[in-house]
């Protein structure tokens, strides 16, 4: 069982990997996913966010690809229409895309579809806060 008191701590969104072995939680404080393995409930890694793709995405909600290979997570903006501003202020909008490895017990932060809406003040509004796979 994972317990952090942290202040920074901000667990948030949460998907399941394709076998179901592993369970991610996106940490929006601290930019990390928590990766829980799901038969022993053990914290058994962390996936760092923070870095080339951007310096703070802050990740909201996360789903998993229907094949398992890559996880999707929404990222907030820098002005943030809704939640508590101190860990939902984000500085690269858009949608997050993480390539699994190791079976779910890793990943790597490979890019992001960026979102934008500039406001009539020039202010970036943009702050995806929301996120699903659709199958046909």
């Amino acid at each position: 069982m994972l317990s952090d008191t942290s202040a920074e701590a901000d667990a948030h969104g949460a998907t399941l990997t394709k076998h179901q072995r592993q369970l991610w939680v996106a940490d929006r404080g601290r930019n990390f996913i928590w990766v829980i393995d799901t038969t022993t409930d053990q914290h058994v890694n962390n996936i760092p966010l923070a870095g080339p793709v951007s310096a703070d995405p802050t990740p909201d909600l996360l789903a998993t690809s229907p094949n398992g290979s890559h996880v999707f997570m929404s990222l907030r903006g820098p002005n943030p229409l809704t939640a508590d501003p101190h860990v939902s202020t984000g500085s690269t909008p858009g949608v997050g895309v993480i390539k699994v490895l190791q079976g779910g017990r890793s990943g790597f932060f490979e890019g992001v579809a960026a979102a934008s809406n500039i406001d009539a003040a020039g202010i970036e509004r943009a702050d995806v806060h929301a996120l699903s796979i659709r199958l046909k």
